[in-house]
């Protein structure tokens, strides 16, 4: 600016000011909200030159102060979009002042939502989003771990960025994302199945080869999650331990593994096959048969059951279960595979089924065959010595000769002497030997040979008959005597009495031992018998078993009234809570006198009278206080279950509440069960949007009780590995307690449990009308360091318009205190910086008011912030400080500070800098001083401005204003608008046009005094004077303008303006301005520059004589742009005018009219005239 005042001043001007030029008519663009945007658009001018100026915008969300100084400037214009919405728009100007005139561009700037791109363009949605996670997993991770993934998606969703930052805290990226897909229910949770043709049982006949198979898996949807393979048995290899979803290819792959032949022994091995993935559990069973050696296996299995049937079925006839003809038709049946299977024993068995059999000729036979059978002697097999004793003891069942039996009694013996010891011989022992006759030797000498090792049925059962005959030989219950009674149990043989004596020895065993108490089972249902019923419930009790499955016996000790200690706790302890609908009255009766139950069956017991105090109220009456006890005992340690929470429900009220169980009660009082069903899930972490906290519950039993004191809660459910799992993961959630109603309560009673406290904020901040208890919750709510942020700001807000409704100014004045200037809610800054104002707090509301809300901001209030700081600044130029200024000039509520801010610092376009100027003039207090004047004055000139509207300011300035380069550089300009007849002069300025001509002789100063002269008619002699003179030196020196040629008659005019013909042109193109003569069809004779005697003054001087025509028009050269034809044609010159060219013009016109004497005088007078002339110069 200073250089183009400079070069006026010095009388360099413009005629043609160059037009501006933007690459745009209007700058549309978006921007993101919440971000910063830029645009940017090309300033020039058409003559190309340099371009010099600055730019201004009043909107306060836009940074545009360019200065720029080029051919071509790229300007640029910055958005803060911070605070603002999507679908807002910005509209309004930028305001470009230049040295080529002002100009106003139009702009519209739209916000709009946050925008996650790639290359392949915008995905502002879900399912843009999943088609490209689709096509590339790998892709689809980047773009959601891409900031702009937050902004674009979780825009101001705070339960989703808590999602967010969790799921990316602990898991894997590709994990994290299908997670958070499916917790926000954009995409289904993974699911697989299996398929082969066999289902999920294969079975693989091996022949020493190993077996290769596949089995197909199959997943519900797209996404990321790992498929898990082992296996229980190494005979099966699998091909990959871990199958990965993303990579299947139509959601389909396949499992490849291997029956290993030769990890396949002879016969059958069963394993398993699992596939697992953390939501599920898919097992395929796989049976691997080896077939070398099946015939063998075959037959040794049927050998066995013939062996173990022939037995059954001879301890059957013994036991005398079954008829001698029964047993006969069973040995005719079989008699050939008995045989067959028999070995040694063959000859043994075909004489035992003759005997049974009764038949004659083959007892005979089997006599005969072993009439000279010889004994085996000393060191035979013992296999040898059995077969021999079995034919003797067949012979004597056909005998019956005592002698026999007594001698076969004391060879079995001898042999048992000689260390020939088994089951048979024992068993045929007992069979022979009158001793046995005894029970106790009987039982003895079996024991010693079943506690040697023997598990013989054979010798089971003679001690089984052994225990009919006498129960009293059953003295103790080790494995013999438990095994033995088992037997007698499988075959039908106890008695009352062993069933008896059993539960005597059982009820004392001094260890639980399962094997008796199935046996005591058994007898009970088989008997029936109260001791035995004692003994089982005596045996649990004594041993503290309290498992639920054992409940039915303890039902039966209470229904049979048994008298044994604990018998009714046991009762309770072992009670299925789900199952039992009624309590008999016994048990109420007794626990209401003696109670030492624990706490579980203590609150079963509690709460069940609670549910049926309509139906027994008198026992709910006597159980009032111990129940009492119990409720305030658990609850000052925060227990819960649900009898708990029924007891708590039915015993805590309003009326009974105390300090010390409020405090308790606000600990449960939120409690939820959760249950989980897969038991890879180790615990489950609760995080809530209210607060930064994160807790972890451990599962028990895949079950945790969680405190959830808000509705807005995120489960995150937590793998043995820490990974966190959301929305995959199946599970159901219960309400434990229903007590929220006494939150308000507990409070009141002095509670200050962070959950209360965070409940009840949450309650407050929405509720319609805050009451004066909720406004004190929310004053402990912002004590407590683990709200998060969000949550603050709404507690901050709520008790803001709480303490304004009630007129509290002193708890309004501290609140604001707490109030983060960066943080607050857009919609509410306004207010808040208004009070802040009002306090005092400038900086903080200039820190709010910098983001948002000068509009809605009180205008007094935002006056009274402006006042204080353009005092502050006043010596320094802050462009926003500025604009705030101008918002409130522009709003009628400017202060004088502010105002003498904007009469220093205002930079804009010319009309408001106009407006601006009147209303310092009108404000004493402020004024209109010089440096205003001078900056206005300045610009009017700098873009080329009108200079009328301004001329009584310059008038002004010109008295007594310092800048005298400003002074003159208006008056130049001025004086030369007014010379190309741009403008007309009032008679104030041609005043002081006339002053600078006459004195400083200032070119341009005096071309506009002679233009204004030309006008009079009589001129002063120092007038005259002035213009004679002046119009000789321009003359001389070639600059001759049109306007002189209005002096002819007047004054003395020189030659060159009186007798030519003067074409003037004004143009401010660069390059020639070109004359143009043609003929009258307009043919272009011939071609002349014409002369620059001024900034953009052309003329071209003509002389023609009398009649003389000229057809030109003209041209400029570097636009084309070109005039009319025009004819160009000599006028009558003055009386009494000399010269040759004068002469010869008027011989002419003598001529034309015919008057010949005139003609010849003059044609004398030019010949004398001409002869001295040449005397006295030398024409060139």
């Amino acid at each position: 600016m200073r250089e183009k005042i400079l070069s006026l001043a010095k009388g360099n001007f413009i005629y043609e000011t160059p037009k501006l030029c933007l690459s745009i008519e209007k700058l549309v663009f978006e921007v993101t909200a919440g971000t910063h945007g830029t645009a940017s658009f090309l300033l020039e001018n058409s003559f190309g030159t340099r371009v010099k100026g600055f730019g201004t915008v009043e909107e306060m969300c836009i940074d545009f102060l360019p200065f720029f100084d080029g051919t071509k400037n790229e300007l640029t214009v910055d958005v803060d979009a911070g605070e603002l919405n999507p679908g807002e728009k910005l509209k309004g100007n930028l305001d470009l002042i230049t040295d080529c005139g002002e100009e106003k561009l139009p702009y519209e700037i739209t916000i709009v939502s946050p925008v996650l791109r790639d290359e392949e363009g915008e995905i502002r949605d879900y399912p843009t989003l999943k088609k490209r996670i689709e096509k590339n997993p790998e892709h689809g991770v980047d773009l959601f771990l891409a900031p702009e993934f937050r902004d674009a998606f979780l825009y101001r969703d705070e339960s989703g960025r808590i999602l967010y930052d969790c799921l990316l805290k602990k898991n894997t990226k590709l994990q994290s994302l299908e997670e958070f897909l499916v917790a926000m229910k954009k995409k289904k949770a993974i699911r697989f199945e299996t398929e082969h043709p066999s289902g999920r049982e294969l079975i693989y006949e091996l022949d020493g080869i190993d077996k290769a198979d596949a089995i197909t898996i199959r997943v519900n949807t797209w996404g990321h999650a790992g498929i898990h393979v082992r296996t229980t048995a190494d005979f099966i290899e699998v091909q990959t331990h871990v199958l990965w979803t993303d990579e299947f290819v139509d959601r389909r792959d396949v499992l490849e593994f291997t029956i290993c032949a030769d990890k396949v022994p002879a016969g059958r091995r069963h394993g398993d096959l699992i596939l697992q993935t953390p939501y599920e559990k898919k097992v395929i069973h796989i049976i691997a048969h080896n077939r070398i050696g099946e015939k063998e296996r075959k037959i040794q299995r049927a050998r066995k059951k013939a062996i173990a049937m022939a037995i059954r079925m001879f301890l059957s006839y013994q036991e005398k279960r079954v008829t001698r003809e029964a047993f006969g038709k069973f040995l005719k049946k079989n008699r050939e595979i008995l045989e067959k299977i028999s070995g040694t024993y063959e000859q043994a068995v075909r004489g035992y089924i003759a005997v049974i059999l009764r038949e004659k000729e083959n007892i005979l036979s089997f006599f005969q065959e072993t009439e000279n059978l010889k004994m085996p002697p000393l060191g035979e097999s013992l296999e040898e010595v059995e077969n021999y004793i079995l034919i003797q003891f067949i012979k004597i069942m056909d005998s019956e000769r005592k002698e026999d039996r007594i001698g076969l009694a004391n060879l079995i013996s001898s042999y048992a002497e000689n260390g020939y010891q088994s089951d048979l011989l024992t068993y045929l022992l007992t069979q022979v030997d009158e001793r046995y006759r005894f029970g106790h030797l009987l039982e003895k000498d079996l024991r010693t040979q079943l506690e040697s090792g023997s598990n013989s049925p054979l010798l089971y059962s003679a001690m089984m008959l052994a225990y009919r005959e006498d129960a009293t030989l059953i003295s103790s219950l080790d494995d013999v005597t438990i095994n033995a009674v088992n037997y007698g149990l499988k075959r039908d043989l106890t008695t009352k009495e062993v069933s008896l004596a059993v539960s005597f020895l059982g009820e004392r065993l001094p260890h639980f031992d399962a094997r008796v108490f199935s046996i005591l089972q058994k007898l009970y249902e088989f008997f029936v018998m109260t001791d035995t019923l004692h003994g089982i419930c005596g045996m649990l009790i004594r041993n503290e078993i309290r498992d639920a499955k054992y409940f039915s016996w303890f039902e039966k000790g209470v229904n049979k009234h048994l008298r044994l200690t604990d018998l009714y706790e046991y009762y309770m302890y072992t009670i299925d809570t789900e199952k039992v609908r009624t309590l008999p009255d016994a048990v109420l009766s007794y626990f209401q006198y003696e109670n030492h139950l624990n706490d579980r069956c203590k609150a079963f017991l509690y709460a069940y009278l609670v549910k049926h105090a309509g139906e027994r109220p008198e026992v709910l009456e006597a159980y009032g206080e111990q129940i009492h006890k119990f409720v305030e005992r658990n609850l000052a340690h925060h227990r819960i279950t649900e009898d708990l929470a029924l007891l708590y429900e039915a015993c805590v009220t309003e009326e009974t509440l105390t300090k010390e169980m409020a405090d308790d009660l606000s600990e449960v009082m939120f409690s939820h069960r959760i249950t989980c069903g897969n038991d890879r899930m180790d615990g489950v972490v609760v995080v809530h949007r209210e607060t930064k906290e994160q807790t972890y519950y451990s599962f028990e039993n895949g079950q945790a009780v969680v405190s959830l004191y808000t509705p807005n809660t995120q489960l995150f459910f937590v793998d043995e590995r820490g990974l966190y799992y959301s929305g995959t993961v199946d599970y159901r959630m219960e309400k434990m307690l229903s007590m929220e109603k006494l939150a308000p309560v507990c409070y009141e009673l002095g509670a200050r449990n962070p959950k209360l406290i965070t409940h009840l904020a949450y309650k407050a901040e929405r509720s319609a009308k805050m009451t004066d208890m909720q406004a004190v919750v929310l004053q402990d709510a912002l004590q407590m360091d683990c709200l998060r942020r969000k949550m603050r700001e709404k507690i901050l807000l709520c008790l803001y318009d709480y303490y304004h409704r009630e007129g509290m100014a002193e708890p309004l004045f501290s609140l604001i205190e707490q109030f983060n200037p960066i943080t607050l809610k857009r919609e509410r800054i306004a207010d808040v910086a208004a009070d802040c104002i009002a306090q005092g707090k400038y900086e903080k509301a200039q820190v709010m008011l910098l983001r948002y809300g000068v509009p809605e901001c009180d205008k007094d209030a935002f006056s009274t912030l402006v006042e204080a700081l353009v005092k502050e600044h006043k010596d320094e130029s802050e462009p926003m400080l500025v604009k705030w200024a101008l918002y409130l000039y522009h709003q009628g509520c400017a202060g004088k500070d502010a105002m003498k801010y904007l009469r220093r610092y205002y930079t804009g376009d010319l009309i408001t800098f106009t407006s601006l100027y009147e209303k310092c003039r009108k404000m004493p207090e402020v004024g209109a001083d010089e440096d205003i004047t001078e900056r206005l004055l300045a610009q009017v000139l700098f873009v080329g401005a009108s200079q009328e509207p301004y001329e009584p300011i310059y008038l002004e300035y010109m008295e007594s204003g310092e800048n005298r380069m400003l002074v003159k550089a208006f008056l130049s300009q001025l004086a030369y608008d007014y010379v190309v007849e741009r403008q007309e002069l009032s008679e104030p300025m041609f005043v002081k046009i006339e002053k600078e001509a006459m004195y400083e002789k200032d070119a341009v100063m005096v071309l506009a005094a002679l233009r204004h002269y030309r006008l009079e008619e009589h001129f002063a002699s120092k007038q005259k004077e002035f213009v004679e003179m002046n119009l000789e030196k321009f003359a001389s020196e070639g600059t001759v303008f049109a306007f002189m040629k209005d002096y002819i008659g007047k004054v003395n005019v020189p030659f060159e303006i009186e007798n030519t013909v003067i074409i003037q042109y004004y143009s401010g193109a660069p390059g020639e301005i070109l004359l143009c003569e043609t003929d009258r069809d307009g043919k272009v004779k011939k071609t002349m520059p014409m002369r620059q005697v001024f900034s953009g003054v052309y003329v071209y001087e003509m002389l023609l004589f009398d009649g003389e025509e000229k057809y030109c028009y003209i041209e400029e050269q570097t636009t084309g742009e070109r005039t009319e034809v025009m004819c160009a044609r000599r006028t009558e010159q003055a009386k009494g005018a000399l010269g040759f060219f004068h002469m010869l013009n008027d011989m002419i016109a003598a001529k034309n009219t015919g008057d010949m004497e005139l003609y010849g005088s003059l044609r004398r007078r030019y010949e004398k005239d001409r002869f001295a002339a040449k005397k006295l110069f030398t024409l060139q």
